[in-house]
């Protein structure tokens, strides 16, 4: 059982990153098939509503991963929650200076 764990451990972050790579990759040969063919890639704007949704999502994500795992007694349960969590700490905050500089 925990050597399926380990592997899980290993894979899904792996099937993560893959997955986002990919969808970079992807996203970059469409742009340059489009410049081939003389079109204007569309320009994305900056959209800083996103940073604060994205932030709650991963501050609520972290919040469950710490709850759950407190309650199975995961012995790392602390990392494996704050870890998402204060990555929507981050994001959330990165949205109130954004905010804050718009402002001005």
């Amino acid at each position: 059982m925990s050597e399926l764990l380990g592997i899980l451990a290993l894979l899904i972050p792996f099937a993560g990153i893959t997955c986002g790579c990919l969808a970079i990759y992807l996203n970059h040969k469409k742009q340059m098939a489009m410049i081939a063919k003389g079109m204007k890639p569309k320009e994305e704007k900056y959209m800083p509503e996103k940073l604060l949704t994205f932030g709650l999502v991963m501050a609520g994500i972290g919040t469950a991963i710490c709850i759950g795992l407190y309650y199975i007694a995961y012995k790392a349960w602390l990392i494996a929650g704050l870890v998402p969590g204060l990555i929507g700490v981050a994001l959330i905050l990165s949205y109130l200076v954004t905010k804050a500089k718009k402002r001005k």
